[in-house]
């Protein structure tokens, strides 16, 4: 395998889109749906630690109006390593590079890339995941 090892997505059809539940589950962590925003602002590959730090710095912003304890960017990056990539790299909607530590969009599927997904709050009212 080469160094943006992953797993076969399977897709839902032959233009490649991930099943619907795919889509559901990626999208049911708001942590993945700004991991999707940040990516959709780079153009090209985003070292992990700085998109950890620009996620930190939304929740810093957006949770901290709604008193929610915000985590660290060290505890996002963990978190992102840990939980988010392993998802996101088998179903091929990112790559990541492990020699330079970055990640990078791969998808075109406009389900995960719309920007409603932007705002958390109008796929979770609550703001719960």
């Amino acid at each position: 395998m080469s160094r943006h090892e992953r797993a076969d997505a399977t897709p839902d059809d032959s233009t490649g889109r991930l099943p619907d539940d795919a889509v559901a589950d990626l999208l049911a962590s708001e942590r993945r749906r700004r991991i999707f925003a940040v990516l959709r602002g780079t153009d090209g590959p985003l070292a992990v630690t700085d998109l950890a730090q620009r996620i930190a710095t939304l929740e810093a912003t957006s949770d901290g109006e709604r008193g929610a304890e915000v985590a660290s960017a060290d505890t996002l990056r963990e978190e992102i390593y840990q939980n988010h990539l392993p998802k996101l790299t088998a179903t091929d909607v990112v790559t990541y590079d492990s020699l330079v530590g970055t990640v990078e969009l791969a998808t075109e599927d406009d389900r995960l890339l719309d920007p409603a997904t932007e705002d958390d709050r109008s796929l979770d009212p609550d703001g719960c995941e």
